[in-house]
């Protein structure tokens, strides 16, 4: 076959046995024959021979997860041809899932570049769907490339045992599928180069096949027609009975436009969208800060890292920030506000900041979200009633001259509902039709003398822009058949064509991948189906080893799902790590309480975390889960029922290590005198003359002359004036060596299971780290390329750079020497929020330590574990420069 296994076996499959070696090598000295097989999907070209004769930018090769290429004939091929440097950069890419791709350059190939898929064994009903995805991320790793043309052999043929038939359709389809849909248009030629002969006639077959995309289908008609007529059939769910709309009115002599629509603000092409965001203006979570942070990418998350440290590290409630748009975003600029008091005087003196500035700035239209209804539960209704009696007070007391279009964009259908109703009580509301309306009007359009009464009350109407809230409503079945007559055959196949426009725009799919997925719980993934159901969304989900949930239908409540899907994984992961950090605890300390026997119990984990947590820092402890209600009292070690003041004696049990005794040359820890305890952290300034401060210094010295990422970079000679701090924290000490002794007690004693390494941060995060520790849920605000954890570099010189080192104003930069727990490592990805597993066929729940971006040769480390790195020394220097160089 024309790929090669990742390792032995068929699977369940019939199996074809692999050419021998004299026939590969004749391969190679064979160029392809052009067999001028018929197809209407003009851009593929379907040839017989090798693909190492084949005239394109991208080669597709077949291995296995670990990308040795000398696995597998043909990959030892592709590698003698290449030359060794294209082993040695697969080396650097490994490993790779299967299910997954790695790009590397060609070598000494004739193409630019190579897509190594790891494909899996055939199994009849399973695999095909990996390797329906497989075809589809390469044709989408092409365009990506800019890549004008690909060349595919028969991938999965061979010791994988996809049979030949299957693998052509498979193939087929998904090239059919990515040519009718997709959005850019770079690939212009795709060649399948298949070396055996009996695989090359199915290709062939596959090929002659009509091409049906899997979006729409025809049917022919169910009675006798005119001669020029054609029939349609798309698959549509029903939806709500209540048809969308986009309510209107203007307010106020300036003629100011206020619309309430149902979409995704992300999408707004307004001038301004405005963020409800967190003091600190970390674009988090999930909700409108977290789409804007898709959508912008990184560069968004360092527009406001550098715009809050220029305002002196705190965004206050009825202020405003701006900053530019960036990535896809549609906008021109963001205005980013904080509402966290669910104070109404607030919420109107937050919706005036933004409009005033808008006015000022001399822009014309802003969009809001419904601020504070997301985390912090402000009241929808409150909420519409609030910001819209802003907006009208604004257009009838301000008369603006610029800002002529309020908008509030709402994901949520039933907010959106609550925002519409509070509009009802405005006169002269105009409404936007839905899909089933558009398809009235096209129809309509078409004959000048078909005109209604509703059609002419709309003339006149003002939009302002695209009809971003619209949606498929009012159907009561699950297929919908629409016949189009004409006089000229050529006017139905044009209403054909727009037709087909206006459903495959509504209907779209999208795919989330997330380790998480495999082990999500089955309640989170009954209550996810029912969410779809109710939003008639069609939803996937393959666990290990693709980790991927499929959403399909209408695109703006599949928008709404994304949110629902990411809100649940973030809250199972948030769930999981505080599950590992609850049996942390346990090896470090134990509350427990005295039963009616007189013996004492262990609390459960998670409440023993909190019970630690809060003895810590304050003099009680108050639990109520509904059903248990108690309070501790620390000071007279007891707990009791503040309804019924029943006690109970409760006690700590120290289980600390000798491993987490505090480290000798650390100072003694001042006491708090409001609660008589240790205060929670110590920073004591070393003195630069001590063996302590210099030890650092050289450290810090030694890496601070590499050369930096494209940001920027710094020389030994660009700082002066370096402060060095020791961090002493003894409960994230604590917790950090527990781990480290977890670590030591199960990896390998060859491992090197702690280092030495740095973390640039923000000037306004030092206390809550020395406090609190590093925090991962921060993950992706600089560009979280091989993992959504916390990034620790090997050089001082990285962690310098501005991007995560941002001088404060009296340009001091900041700089933690922290000690690391990496333990065992892989290779990162963009989409990691946990390690992978170190061997998923073994025991997928043990992960790795930590990602890297190089095996070899590490030089960025990324944690998943807060426990996992103690801030033990925090470095202050000045920039010698105003800017660093770029």
């Amino acid at each position: 076959g024309s790929g090669s296994g990742s390792g032995s076996g068929s699977g369940s499959g019939p199996t074809k046995a692999p050419p021998t070696r004299a026939a590969l090598e004749e391969e190679v000295s064979r160029g392809p024959t052009d067999t001028g097989a018929a197809t209407a999907l003009d851009c593929v070209k379907l040839t017989r021979g090798s693909i190492l004769d084949a005239q394109a930018d991208v080669y597709v090769n077949t291995t296995n997860g670990n990308l040795n290429l000398s696995q597998g004939q043909v990959s030892q091929l592709l590698s003698r041809a290449a030359g060794p440097a294209l082993q040695a950069e697969c080396s650097q890419k490994a490993p790779v899932a299967t299910g997954d791709i790695a790009v590397t350059s060609g070598g000494n190939l004739k193409c630019k570049h190579m897509i190594h898929v790891v494909a899996p064994h055939y199994k009849k009903g399973k695999n095909e769907k990996v390797m329906h995805l497989l075809v589809k991320k390469c044709l989408q790793q092409c365009e990506k490339l800019g890549a004008r043309s690909v060349a595919f052999p028969a991938i999965g043929s061979g010791a994988l045992g996809f049979p030949p038939a299957v693998l052509a359709k498979i193939m087929v389809d998904e090239i059919s599928d990515f040519l009718a849909t997709r959005t850019s248009f770079s690939l212009k030629a795709i060649h399948l180069v298949i070396f055996v002969e009996d695989d090359h006639k199915k290709f062939k077959e596959a090929l002659a096949q009509p091409a049906v995309p899997s979006a729409v289908s025809h049917t022919p008609a169910a009675e006798p027609r005119p001669a020029a007529t054609a029939s349609y059939a798309a698959r549509a769910k029903p939806q709500a009975k209540t048809r969308s709309k986009m309510s209107c009115e203007n307010f106020g002599t300036a003629d100011v436009l206020v619309q309430v629509v149902h979409g995704d603000i992300t999408e707004s092409k307004s001038d301004i969208v405005v963020n409800s965001t967190n003091k600190e203006m970390k674009l988090e979570g999930y909700g409108v800060s977290a789409a804007l942070l898709r959508k912008g990418g990184p560069q968004l998350q360092e527009a406001c890292n550098a715009a809050i440290t220029a305002d002196g590290g705190v965004l206050s409630e009825g202020r405003v920030i701006a900053t530019k748009a960036t990535g896809s975003l549609k906008c021109g600029t963001i205005f980013h506000t904080v509402f966290e008091s669910k104070d109404e005087k607030k919420l109107t003196e937050t919706v005036n900041a933004c409009l005033n500035k808008a006015e000022g700035d001399g822009l014309q239209s802003i969009a809001f979200p419904a601020i504070g209804t997301g985390a912090h539960g402000y009241p929808p209704e409150k909420a519409a009633r609030v910001m819209i009696a802003a907006f009208k007070s604004f257009a009838e007391t301000k008369n603006p001259k610029s800002l002529k279009c309020l908008r509030v964009v709402l994901f949520d259908v039933n907010i959106y509902k609550t925002f519409a109703k509070e509009f009802k009580k405005s006169k002269n509301v105009h409404t936007n039709p839905g899909l089933f309306e558009r398809f009235k009007q096209f129809f309509s359009s078409m004959n000048p003398f078909a005109r209604d009464e509703e059609e002419e009350e709309e003339e006149g109407w003002e939009s302002g822009e695209d009809l971003a809230g619209s949606h498929l409503t009012d159907f009561t079945s699950s297929v919908v058949c629409v016949s189009i007559y004409g006089k000229k055959e050529q006017s139905v196949k044009d209403a054909w064509g727009q037709l087909e426009g206006i459903i495959n725009n509504q209907f779209v799919s999208e795919s989330i991948d997330d380790t998480n997925i495999d082990a999500l719980p089955r309640s989170v993934i009954q209550s996810l189906k029912q969410d779809c159901q109710k939003q008639h969304i069609e939803i996937e989900i393959d666990k290990a080893p693709l980790n991927r949930i499929t959403l399909k239908g209408n695109k703006f409540h599949l928008s709404q799902m994304k949110e629902l899907v990411f809100k649940a994984l973030a809250e199972f992961e948030k769930k999981r790590s505080n599950q590992r950090e609850a049996e942390m605890m346990q090896k470090i300390a134990q509350w427990q309480r005295q039963d009616s026997q007189g013996t004492f119990q262990d609390y459960e984990p998670e409440i023993n975390l909190e019970i630690e947590r809060a003895y810590e820092h304050s003099h009680q402890y108050s639990h109520d889960s509904g059903i248990d209600k108690f309070v501790i009292d620390f000071g007279k070690n007891e707990e009791y029922n503040p309804m019924t003041r029943q006690k109970t004696s409760v006690k700590r049990v120290d289980l600390k290590q000798t491993g987490s005794e505090r480290p000798k040359h650390w100072d003694a820890m001042p006491v708090d005198t409001s609660t008589g305890k240790e205060e929670i952290v110590h920073s004591i300034d070393l003195n630069p003359s001590s063996a302590e401060y210099k030890e650092v210094l050289t450290a810090f010295e030694k890496t601070m002359g590499s050369l930096l990422p494209p940001t920027g970079f710094v020389t030994q000679q660009q700082y002066s004036s370096v402060k060095i701090q020791r961090i002493q924290n003894p409960g994230l000490y604590a917790t950090y060596q527990a781990k480290l002794k977890d670590m030591n007690d199960h990896n390998p004693p060859t491992v090197t299971n702690e280092r030495q390494l740095f973390h640039g941060t923000q000037p306004n995060t030092c206390d809550k780290i020395n406090k609190q520790g590093y925090n991962r849920s921060y993950a992706g605000m600089n560009a979280a390329v091989i993992g959504k954890g916390v990034y620790f570099a090997r050089d001082a010189s990285y962690s310098a750079s501005p991007t995560y080192s941002p001088p404060d104003p009296q340009r001091h930069k900041y700089m933690y020497y922290a000690r690391v727990l990496t333990g065992e490592f892989t290779r990162g990805s963009s989409n990691l929020i946990v390690p992978p597993p170190k061997n998923p066929q073994k025991d997928p729940n043990i992960p790795f330590d930590s990602v890297v971006n190089n095996i070899t040769n590490p030089s960025i480390f990324v944690i998943f574990n807060d426990t996992q790195a103690y801030p033990e020394y925090l470095i202050q220097f000045t920039s010698s420069l105003k800017q660093h160089l770029s």
